[in-house]
């Protein structure tokens, strides 16, 4: 299933993989793609899914891995994505070499 997320970091093209995150501040959630995975506030473990912390009443809940399909013409902040499953050779492939 597609849907659209912000990618205000400019650095992911079509075809590439990213992380979909979730920030959540006061009952307002907003989805983004980041180039890297998100990590925990404490221990800064990359987490490819589930609860990273809470900051200055931000949450953080890494949702996957995503590959972008097109870049949004009318606000280039904008992506549309398709998830991946984790066992995805991409995402695999991805994880081991952030990890290295």
């Amino acid at each position: 299933m597609a849907f659209w997320a912000t990618e205000n970091e400019g650095t992911l093209a079509v075809g590439d993989v990213g992380f979909v995150v979730e920030r959540s501040h006061e009952g307002v959630d907003v989805t983004q793609v980041w180039k890297l995975p998100a990590r925990t506030n404490m221990s800064h473990e990359a987490k490819l899914r589930g609860y990273c912390g809470e900051t200055n009443n931000i949450v953080i809940t890494a949702r996957g891995a995503c590959e972008i399909l097109r870049r949004s013409t009318r606000d280039p902040d904008r992506v549309q994505v398709r998830a991946l499953a984790d066992d995805d050779q991409r995402v695999v492939d991805l994880w081991e070499e952030l990890a290295e």
